[in-house]
């Protein structure tokens, strides 16, 4: 038997508050910035996806989860133009 995905907040619980915190308001922020957005969790990678589809040739970011803290992270990210270094 299939074991069942966690939902995002039972996901999250696994961190320390600190993040937990930061995760949920770069949520919320994704959210809002991505209107109609689906959300992904990839619990084996620990990344929470943001995109148009469940697959990851749909995705836009991720959230990417350590101990430390969240980075957001872009697919391609390394291949834009960063004039000022900034990336």
């Amino acid at each position: 038997m299939a074991q069942q995905q966690p939902s995002i907040d039972e996901f999250l619980a696994g961190y320390d508050l600190q993040v937990q915190e930061i995760a949920l308001r770069a949520r919320a922020s994704l959210i809002k910035s991505i209107p109609g957005c689906s959300e992904t969790l990839d619990t084996k990678a620990r990344v929470i996806g943001y995109g148009y589809g469940a697959r990851y040739a749909d995705t836009i970011c991720v959230l990417i989860l350590s101990k430390a803290g969240v980075k957001l992270g872009l697919p391609f990210g390394s291949t834009f133009p960063d004039p000022k270094d900034l990336l």
